[in-house]
């Protein structure tokens, strides 16, 4: 039997009572996509695995590390200058160098302020001009700036 909506049997039809709420089922989760994450990271430790025991001791800690602690977020983090996140070409070249254990290239033998021979960790920890005085003026400036916001 259909029934015009136009007809007045139509309308008698429809109740003006409220309907009880009735929940609709849950969805079961998506564990494809889990499933997938999954199984890449066991494809990608038993890779690395394999591969482990053929490079040196120094890159073997670096890459167990690496791998163990999901380091890799900076590659993926969206390169934006507002917040100092993007890095020219030599600044990510060098950045993957030094996260995979070996030195950047044009690195000079020693270091220009000291004189000490010229290594990573030199360059990062030197007294008269490393990273240290470059990390704390930058903290500085970035204090200093939200002081001025307050």
């Amino acid at each position: 039997m259909n029934v015009s909506l136009r007809t007045p049997a139509a309308y008698a039809t429809l109740s003006t009572e409220p309907q009880p709420y009735i929940p609709l089922p849950a969805l079961p989760p998506n564990h494809a996509l889990t499933q997938s994450r999954q199984q890449q990271d066991i494809d990608h430790k038993a890779k690395r695995e394999a591969a482990l025991p053929h490079v040196d001791r120094q890159r073997h800690r670096v890459l167990s590390r690496s791998a163990e602690y999901k380091t890799s977020g900076w590659l993926t983090a969206l390169p934006l200058r507002d917040n100092n996140t993007d890095l020219d070409a030599a600044e990510f070249r060098d950045a993957l160098n030094m996260r995979y254990g070996r030195h950047p290239p044009g690195l000079a033998a020693r270091c220009d302020h000291c004189n000490q021979p010229l290594t990573v960790d030199h360059a990062l920890c030197c007294k008269r001009y490393g990273l240290v005085i470059r990390r704390h003026d930058e903290l500085r400036d970035t204090f200093a700036e939200l002081i001025g916001m307050a």
